[in-house]
């Protein structure tokens, strides 16, 4: 087997567009994805680890690659979503560790592999950790996931929710986009972390939703919206991306009764899995909140590398 590093112009897409159907492959492996992040990320080029044997290709990772001056960024995929190699079947790559360890290490290169499929094994100079998510199988249909799957106290949630008149909508316009962006921006300054910006949000939407892959919801209580979420479906996995509420209305249960609809939606569009999304270190209400939804739990590597090229210019330039 040879490993190496290629452009998009010269990666064997329709290899890739293959993999993109296999059930370990997430929204985030799509092409489309791929594309909207070169929009979105300044100096973005998307490449491909590419692994063959006797000129037959037996699996690839999509990595985006940023340069400045003799520093280069190599990271699978930005935003924190999930990325990783997708494989024929029965392929394992543990004996190019070494061969991917130095393509993945050029000098001057800040690199970060998120490795959903865990599919390489430690790499040597990477440090290496372990993140949590929470994901929902949906092959059994809703009735089984409402009777069997949510706990006592989500299924409650959901009766006070619509009992107490809170609806869903989905988000067909800019003009609802940006209702949403509102609250999602907000929640995110409250959290005091990095948020999209409307038109980042805005040509996600555009982007993404004309091939299904962009999905977003409203929760209205009359006719105010009060909660939003915005989920990105493939045939294999659902994955809930961004959120926003308004604080005082949580009594209500708008999220609870999103999550209810995006998967509902989410089974109707034939997804297999529901993946709630990363769960953050010792966050125990959105851990108790996402078990509510019978959401069990499932982990991922994530591999890091710094030059010491670039710690040192960072410290020279500090």
């Amino acid at each position: 087997m040879k490993v190496e590093l290629l452009p998009k112009r010269d990666a064997p897409l329709g290899f890739y567009e293959e993999l993109t159907t296999k059930p370990e492959a997430t929204p985030f492996h799509t092409v489309e994805w791929l594309a909207y992040l070169e929009k979105i990320v300044p100096g973005a080029q998307t490449h491909f680890i590419v692994i063959e044997e006797d000129s037959d290709f037996l699996g690839m990772m999509p990595v985006i690659l940023r340069k400045k001056g003799p520093i280069q960024w190599i990271s699978s995929l930005p935003y924190g979503t999930y990325g990783g190699f997708l494989m024929r079947d029965h392929v394992h790559i543990k004996p190019l560790a070494e061969p991917l360890r130095q393509l993945l290490s050029p000098r001057g290169a800040v690199t970060h592999v998120v490795d959903f499929n865990n599919t390489l094994p430690p790499l040597k100079g990477f440090s290496y950790s372990i993140q949590l998510y929470h994901f929902i199988e949906l092959d059994e249909g809703y009735n089984y996931i409402w009777e069997k799957v949510y706990n006592n106290a989500q299924r409650n949630s959901q009766r006070v929710a619509r009992k107490r008149g809170v609806t869903a909508r989905k988000i067909e316009s800019e003009r609802e986009l940006k209702i949403f962006y509102d609250m999602y921006s907000s929640t995110y300054a409250e959290k005091n972390t990095r948020s999209f910006t409307f038109e980042q949000l805005n040509l996600l939407m555009k982007h993404l939703k004309p091939s299904g892959i962009f999905h977003g919801l409203l929760a209205y209580y009359g006719e105010e919206p009060i909660a939003g979420v915005v989920n990105l479906f493939h045939p294999s996995m659902a994955v809930g991306f961004l959120q926003g509420s308004i604080r005082k209305y949580l009594y209500l249960r708008p999220v609870n009764l999103l999550v209810d609809e995006t998967i509902r939606d989410a089974i109707e569009s034939g997804c297999r899995v529901f993946n709630l999304g990363v769960t953050p270190k010792n966050a125990e209400g959105i851990v108790k909140f996402k078990e509510s939804f019978g959401a069990r739990r499932g982990y991922f590597p994530v591999q890091s590398r710094t030059s010491l090229l670039y710690r040192a210019a960072k410290f020279f330039l500090s």
